[in-house]
């Protein structure tokens, strides 16, 4: 018996693997509708008044709408920064306040942003020298591998 076609709304910024990770699910026989951002970019209207199985926010410009959040059976965010850290800016604070280790969070959202339960937080170490630009890179690392291990519950329905 076949399963339903899953219906997943995508939603990222061009950063490392974002695009992977797009490709990855239009090789999987779903409905996936992707959109690709920048900050200041309007939330596509297109996404707008259909429902969704899930919507993945990965590494995305845009807070999504409760509307949309609501029409998902489940919403995930995947983005730089342990809970400790949330928003902006998060690497800048962390090399300023001279942290040993970061990490990434996946959650899911809920109409208040960044306070969705949490699915996994990943962490790794700082390395002397560290830049802002380099931990950001490693991040986006680190966040494609967290995507990597949770597609698969995704595509199941879990």
């Amino acid at each position: 018996m076949d399963r339903p076609k899953l219906r997943i709304l995508f939603l990222a910024k061009d950063k490392p693997f974002a695009k992977e990770a797009a490709e990855l699910l239009a090789g999987q026989g779903i409905e996936e509708i992707i959109f690709f951002g920048d900050i200041g970019d309007p939330f596509p209207a297109s996404a707008i008044g259909k429902t969704y199985e899930y919507v993945i926010s990965y590494i995305s410009p845009w807070i999504v709408p409760k509307s949309v959040l609501d029409s998902a059976k489940s919403a995930i965010n995947f983005h730089p920064g342990p809970p400790e850290y949330p928003g902006i800016g998060c690497t800048n604070f962390a090399l300023y306040n001279q942290e040993k280790e970061f990490g990434i969070t996946v959650h899911h959202m809920v109409e208040k942003v960044d306070s969705g339960t949490i699915i996994t937080t990943e962490r790794f170490p700082i390395f002397p020298g560290e830049s802002v630009y380099s931990l950001t890179q490693r991040c986006y690392a680190y966040i494609h591998i967290a995507f990597l291990k949770l597609l698969p519950r995704i595509l199941s329905g879990e």
